[in-house]
């Protein structure tokens, strides 16, 4: 059933595949927005720097992170019990690219998902380069998300992400990537949903997505959203299968400011495929 139409102006719904890629109308309830008649929706677009935008053409948060602790100091920080994959040290961790997860089924195990979401339901895994975030404030009710946020939830160890910042400096107007992470250097494990699509050609694709929530007031001057961060015990309920949806959204909070340092870093991360440790080297901005 559609939302109530808008009381002022001449109104359309906006098209059911613009927001799923769905061809069939009556498969999920989306709550379907409307569009003034004549309006258009663009289709989602890569922005850069700063990653691929969100669903619904949300502000996308976060769009890169790095993992360059080792893979036995994130098994023995979050109590890992079996281990599938060797990751080497990343520095610009990217959209559509391999992420190392933590997921909780028979046992606590590290595997490698790539990073966009595929819903179960999907017909083409492009959706995936939308679905790189989802918000903690409807990650539980919307179609892309609720089912995973049910049943498949993950943790994505880093060791920091970047977001960048506006600045005025020059004529035109430019953005400075700003690293964030712990002062003394412990991992993070950032929130996360994971899903498992069959492929038409019967490929099975782990695909998983980071949750976002207000920022807090370190980050604020520079995004108005930050990654979910869970530490241990949080980090175990939020993996466990009989965790409420209640205790389950109280977990995704901003995390402490205390916790977090930013500091400016070279325009190199802002290129996708550019992956060395300089990318969080202490650089001064333009101008400065």
């Amino acid at each position: 059933m559609l939302p109530e139409k808008p009381s002022s102006g001449i109104w359309r719904p906006l098209p059911y595949r613009c927001l799923t890629g769905h061809r069939n109308p009556f498969k999920l309830d989306i709550g379907t927005p409307w569009l003034r008649r004549g309006e258009h929706v663009d289709p989602p677009r890569v922005r850069q720097p700063g990653g691929i935008t969100g669903f619904f053409r949300e502000e996308t948060m976060c769009g890169r992170y790095t993992l360059h602790h080792s893979i036995a100091a994130i098994a023995d920080y979050y109590d890992v019990d079996h281990v599938t994959v060797a990751p080497r040290p990343r520095y610009n961790i990217a959209p559509g690219q391999p992420a190392t997860v933590i997921v909780q089924q028979a046992q606590r195990t590290v595997e490698a998902f790539r990073w966009g979401l595929i819903p179960f339901w999907a017909r083409d895994a492009r959706i995936g380069n939308r679905l790189i975030n989802a918000r903690a404030e409807t990650v539980a009710t919307k179609p892309a998300f609720r089912a995973a946020f049910k049943r498949r939830r993950c943790l994505l160890p880093a060791s920091g992400f970047y977001e960048w910042r506006q600045t005025a400096s020059g004529k035109v107007p430019t953005k400075v990537p700003i690293y964030v992470c712990p002062p003394d250097q412990r991992p993070l494990a950032l929130a996360g949903l994971w899903e498992e699509w069959l492929s038409p050609e019967d490929e099975v694709v782990h695909t998983c997505t980071i949750i976002t929530t207000a920022a807090n007031e370190l980050l604020a001057p520079i995004h108005p959203r930050m990654p979910v961060i869970l530490e241990p015990p949080a980090a175990f309920s939020w993996l466990a299968a009989d965790t409420s949806r209640e205790n389950l959204q109280a977990l995704l909070q901003p995390y402490p400011s205390p916790r977090l340092t930013a500091y400016p870093v070279s325009t190199r991360v802002n290129a996708p495929g550019y992956d060395a440790p300089d990318c969080i080297e202490p650089s001064p901005p333009p101008g400065e």
